[in-house]
C-alpha cells in the first residue's frame, strides 16, 4: 500500500535564498505534465499525475529557538520528499542542517533532492570551506542514534548553475526525481515546446522575406522605391542569417535555415552580378559567406564550398569595378581564403594551393596600394603562413614551407614596427609574440620532419625565450611562472607548450630521463594553472577550451613517455587526467576532429597498449577493436589533422603485435603490410616517428631481403638524425613473423 502524503516535497533553504525558493516553488507548482505521460506508471509503480503536487515552504523567519517549530516538524512528517536549496549560506545555516537531519530520521537518505544554486559541492574537502554549498547533514550519513557520522553521503543534485544543468534542465531533472519518471521524456517535451516557438518565428520571417522579395520585383515600379525595398529585403536576409542563426544554433536546428538559404539563393539568382549596385553586391557577398558558414557547421561540405565560391564571385566582381580600391582587395582576399580553406578541409590540397596563392597575391597587391600598411603587412604575414602550413601538412615542399614561414615572420615584424610608430599597446605586443612564436613552432615542426633536430630545438628555444621576455621572468622557473600565470594566462600556457615541445625533442634524441622529468614538471604546472583558473571562475565556460586542450595534450605526451619507459602505473594516472579534461571540454571545443585525433584516440590507444604490455590481451583487443573502428570511419580527419597518420600507424602496429602474440600469423602480416602500403609510398616525407614504425613493419614482414635493406636504410637515416627512441626496433614480447 502506497503511503499518503499531504505535501509532495518540503523545501529547505536559507532565507537569504528566498527569491530562488519563491521562483522554484512557482515553477514546480505551475508545471503541467505532458499529456502522453499522465495516467501512466512511474518507475516506482505509482501513477503519474498531471501536476507535481503541493510543496511546503516555511514562509516565516524561524524564531531564535534551539529546536525546530512544531509546524515544521509536522510538515516534514507529511512530506514525501525534501528539496534542499544549496549555497554557501545554506551550508552555514543551522536550521537547514537540522531540517535535513530530521527528515533523514523520518525517511532515510534517498528522498532528499538537492538544488545547487551557487558555491561548490564538497569544497570543504579541499580546504575551501567558504565555497561549500552542501550542509553537513547532506555531506554525511546519519548513525543509528540520529547523529551525523563521518561516513560520506552521496546527495542527489540538480545543478542550476550555468556550468551544470542550468536552470531549465535543472528544473526538469528535479521534477523527474519527484515523480519517478525519465528525464529524457520531460526534456523531449520541453524541446518540442521551444522548437514550436522557433518554427513559428522562422515561418513568419520566411513569409516576410518572400513578401519583401515580391515587393521588390512586382509591387514596386519606381526606381527609388525599388532600391529601398531591395535593401530591406536583403537586410532581412542578412538578419535571418545572423540573428536567427544565433537563436537556432544553440538548439541544434540550423537546418531550419535551409529554407531561408534556398529562398536567398533563388532571390539572388534572378539578379545578374554585373547589374547589381555596389551596396547590393556587398550584401550578396555577405549573404553567401554566411550561408557557407551555416552549411559548414552542418557538415554539408559541398554546399558550403558552393556558397563560399558564390561569395568569392561577388567580391571578385566588386574588385573588377574598382581594382585599386584597398577595401575591395581586402574583401576579396578574405573570400578567396575561405574557398581555399574549404578545399583544405576536404584534403583537396591542389585546389587549396591555387586559392592560397591567389590569397597571397592579393595580400601583396594590398601592400602596394593600401594606405593602412599595418593591415596590409599583417594580411601578407597571414597569407604566407597559410601557404606554409599547407606545404607542411602535405609534407611535399618542406623547403618552401620554411621559406613561407620566414616571409610571414618578416611581414609580421614590419606590421608591428608600423604600430610602434603609431603608439604601441600591450595587446599588440602580446599579439606579435603569439604570431612570431606560431611561425617558429611551424618551422620547428618542419625541421623535425626533415630530421634536423638541432634546428627544431633551436626554434623551440626561440619561443621559450620570447615568452619569458614577454612575461619578464626566467622561462625555466616554473614556480615564478605559476605565480605569474593569473596575470597573463595565455602567454603562460604558450610558454609551457613551447617547453613541452622542446622536451619532446630532447626525448627522441636520447635524453630520456631528463626529458621525462621536464615533461612531468611542465604537465603538472599547466594542470595546476588550469585547475586554479577553474576554481576561480567555477565554470569551464569562463576558461578557454584551448587551455583545457593544451593541458590534455601535455598529459598525452606524458603518457607516451611513461609507456615508452615502462612506467605504466604513472601512465595510468596520466590517462585518468586526460579523461577528466575531456569531460570538462565536452563539445565546447570548435575543432572536434583535432580533439579526437590528438587526444581521444591516443587516450584509447594508450589504454589498449598498457593492457597489452600487462598481458591483458582480451581487454587490449576489445579496446583496440573499438579504436580501429573509429579510425577507419574518420579517415579524412586523420588525413587532415596533425598526428593523424601517427595514431593510425601506432594502432595498426599494436594490432599486428596482438595477432602475433595470439599466433595469428596471417592477420599479423596483413596489419604489417597495411602499414608498409600506407607509409612506404611517402617515406621521404614521413616524420621520424612514422619512419620508426615503417622500419618495424619492414623488418617484421621479412618478405624479402629488399624489405630488410629498406628497413636498414631507414634505421641508418634515423641514427644519422640522432633519433634515439627508448623502444627498440623489435618489441621483446613480439613473435617475429615471416610473411613471405
Amino acid at each position: 500500500m502506497t503511503e499518503s502524503y499531504r505535501y509532495k516535497a518540503f523545501i529547505s533553504y536559507s532565507h537569504r535564498d528566498k527569491a530562488a525558493a519563491d521562483k522554484l516553488l512557482k515553477d514546480i507548482e505551475n508545471y503541467r505534465m505532458p499529456k502522453r505521460l499522465v495516467g501512466k506508471a512511474a518507475l516506482d509503480g505509482t501513477i503519474i499525475p498531471d501536476q507535481v503536487g503541493q510543496i511546503f515552504r516555511d514562509r516565516d523567519e524561524l524564531p531564535a529557538a534551539e529546536d525546530l517549530t512544531a509546524e515544521v516538524k509536522k510538515a516534514l512528517t507529511q512530506s514525501e520528499f525534501m528539496i534542499v536549496l544549496c549555497s554557501p549560506v545554506a551550508a552555514a545555516s543551522r536550521w537547514v542542517n537540522r531540517e535535513i537531519i530530521e527528515f533523514k530520521k523520518l525517511t532515510g537518505e534517498r528522498r532528499i533532492l538537492s538544488v545547487i544554486l551557487s558555491g561548490e559541492p564538497f569544497a570543504s574537502n579541499q580546504d575551501r570551506p567558504e565555497e561549500e554549498c552542501f550542509p553537513p547533514a547532506l555531506r554525511f550519513k546519519l548513525g543509528k542514534g540520529g547523529a551525523l557520522t563521518t561516513k560520506p553521503a552521496e546527495p542527489l543534485a540538480a545543478d542550476f548553475r550555468a556550468m551544470g544543468d542550468g536552470p531549465r534542465r535543472g528544473k526538469l531533472k528535479l521534477i523527474a526525481g519527484l515523480l519517478g519518471i525519465g528525464l529524457d521524456a520531460l526534456i523531449e517535451r520541453d524541446l518540442q515546446r521551444k522548437m514550436r516557438r522557433v518554427m513559428a518565428v522562422t515561418a513568419a520571417s520566411v513569409l516576410a522575406m518572400v513578401g519583401m522579395a515580391s515587393l521588390t520585383y512586382e509591387a514596386v515600379t519606381a526606381r527609388q522605391d525599388a532600391e529601398r525595398h531591395r535593401g530591406e529585403a536583403e537586410g532581412l536576409i542578412e538578419f535571418m542569417l545572423t540573428d536567427l542563426r544565433d537563436k537556432l544554433e544553440p538548439v541544434g536546428r540550423l537546418d531550419v535555415l535551409d529554407v531561408v538559404g534556398e529562398k536567398a539563393v533563388e532571390y539572388y539568382d534572378t539578379q545578374p552580378l554585373d547589374e547589381m549596385p555596389d551596396d547590393a553586391l556587398g550584401r550578396r557577398a555577405r549573404a553567401f559567406h554566411l550561408l557557407g558558414e551555416i552549411q559548414n557547421l552542418q557538415g554539408a561540405n559541398d554546399n558550403a564550398q558552393n556558397m563560399f565560391e558564390r561569395a568569392s564571385m561577388a567580391t571578385k566582381n566588386m574588385l573588377s569595378r574598382d581594382p585599386h580600391n584597398p577595401q575591395r582587395i581586402f574583401e576579396h582576399s578574405q573570400s578567396v581564403f575561405w574557398v581555399g580553406y574549404r578545399y583544405w578541409q576536404n584534403a583537396d590540397y591542389s585546389n587549396a594551393e591555387v586559392a592560397f596563392l591567389d590569397y597571397k597575391h592579393l595580400a601583396e597587391k594590398l601592400v602596394e596600394v593600401d594606405s593602412n600598411q599595418t593591415r596590409a603587412y599583417l594580411e601578407l604575414s597571414y597569407a604566407n603562413s597559410t601557404l606554409g602550413t599547407l606545404f607542411l601538412r602535405q609534407k611535399r615542399n618542406l623547403d618552401a614551407a620554411i621559406m613561407a614561414f620566414d616571409k610571414a615572420r618578416t611581414a609580421r615584424q614590419l606590421s608591428y614596427n608600423l604600430i610602434v610608430v603609431q603608439g604601441i599597446n600591450e595587446a599588440e605586443k602580446i599579439s606579435l609574440v603569439d604570431d612570431l612564436s606560431d611561425y617558429d613552432a611551424w618551422i620547428a615542426d618542419t625541421y623535425l620532419i626533415l630530421g634536423d633536430f638541432q634546428k627544431a630545438r633551436e626554434f623551440r628555444s626561440n619561443e621559450i625565450v620570447r615568452y619569458g621576455s614577454l612575461l619578464e621572468l626566467d622561462p625555466y622557473d616554473l614556480d615564478a611562472l605559476q605565480e605569474n600565470a593569473p596575470d597573463n594566462l595565455e602567454a603562460s600556457i604558450q610558454l609551457l607548450n613551447a617547453r613541452l615541445a622542446a622536451s619532446q625533442i630532447d626525448f627522441i634524441t636520447g635524453k630520456h630521463q631528463a626529458a621525462q622529468r621536464d615533461i612531468r614538471m611542465v604537465t603538472d604546472t599547466m594542470y595546476s594553472i588550469v585547475e586554479q583558473q577553474l576554481a576561480l571562475c567555477k565554470t569551464t565556460y569562463c576558461i578557454s577550451s584551448e587551455w583545457l586542450k593544451y593541458s590534455a595534450l601535455s598529459y598525452v605526451a606524458m603518457a607516451d613517455v611513461n609507456v615508452s619507459l615502462g612506467r605504466l602505473e604513472e601512465a595510468i594516472t596520466d590517462l585518468q587526467k586526460i579523461k577528466l579534461l575531456l569531460q570538462k571540454m565536452g563539445n565546447n571545443y570548435s575543432n572536434l576532429a583535432e580533439v579526437k585525433t590528438r587526444i581521444s584516440y591516443p587516450y584509447e590507444y594508450f589504454n589498449a597498449k598498457i593492457d597489452y604490455l600487462k598481458s591483458n590481451y582480451a581487454n587490449a583487443n576489445l579496446r583496440l577493436d573499438a579504436l580501429l573502428s573509429k579510425l577507419n570511419e574518420n579517415q579524412l580527419d586523420l588525413h587532415t589533422t596533425k598526428g593523424g597518420t601517427y595514431i593510425w600507424a601506432r594502432s595498426t602496429m599494436l594490432e599486428a603485435n596482438l595477432h602475433s602474440t595470439a599466433n595469428e600469423i596471417r592477420a599479423s602480416c596483413a596489419a604489417w603490410n597495411n602499414i608498409i602500403e600506407r607509409l612506404g609510398a611517402s617515406r621521404q616525407t614521413l616524420s621520424p616517428y612514422n619512419k620508426h614504425i615503417l622500419a618495424n613493419a619492414l623488418i617484421q614482414t621479412g618478405k624479402s631481403g629488399n624489405d630488410r635493406d629498406r628497413a636498414s636504410k631507414i634505421i641508418t637515416e634515423l641514427n644519422i638524425m640522432g633519433f634515439s627512441h627508448p623502444n627498440p626496433m623489435f618489441d621483446p614480447q613480439d613473435i617475429i613473423t615471416t610473411c613471405s
